[in-house]
């Protein structure tokens, strides 16, 4: 990977911190967030295309590292967001949860077991990339110049 990505890699992972932690304290927070990302892609996009020289494509692999540490975020994003649910929502104070906190932690820690399955199982059925990207990708491999 680039060098010259590193940094705005660093402010997606911050800004997708932002929104799964504090979503649920301050929803018109993340909203507000995702509205200035937006915006600002679209001048960005405006000025490269006006102002900057087209650049020569270079093919790339993945995202390296910051591919795990996204999901790393999105993991413990998913546990906090269960939890404050689960402790806070009225929805779960019945009787036969509320008489003891223990029972909350075994609904969430089933909750979260059920989605982590969901995403990790979804992870692995859907592929990265179509098919026909990786084969073009081995042909261009294996093409003579």
């Amino acid at each position: 990977m680039s060098p010259n990505y590193v940094g705005l890699y660093n402010e997606l992972l911050i800004q997708l911190g932002w929104i799964i932690f504090f979503s649920v304290a301050f929803p018109t927070a993340s909203l507000l967030l995702i509205g200035t990302g937006v915006g600002r892609m679209f001048v960005e996009l405006q000025g490269m295309s006006l102002y900057k020289k087209r650049n020569d494509p270079v093919s790339v692999v993945d995202i390296g590292i910051y591919m795990d540490l996204l999901n790393i975020v999105s993991d413990i994003g998913i546990v906090i967001c269960i939890y404050f649910v689960i402790f806070s929502s009225k929805v779960f104070s019945e009787d036969w949860l509320s008489s003891n906190s223990i029972n909350k932690y075994v609904l969430a820690i089933g909750i979260l077991h059920v989605l982590f399955f969901i995403k990790y199982t979804l992870a692995d059925v859907i592929p990265d990339e179509p098919s026909w990207i990786t084969q073009d990708r081995l042909n261009q491999a294996n093409r003579v110049e």
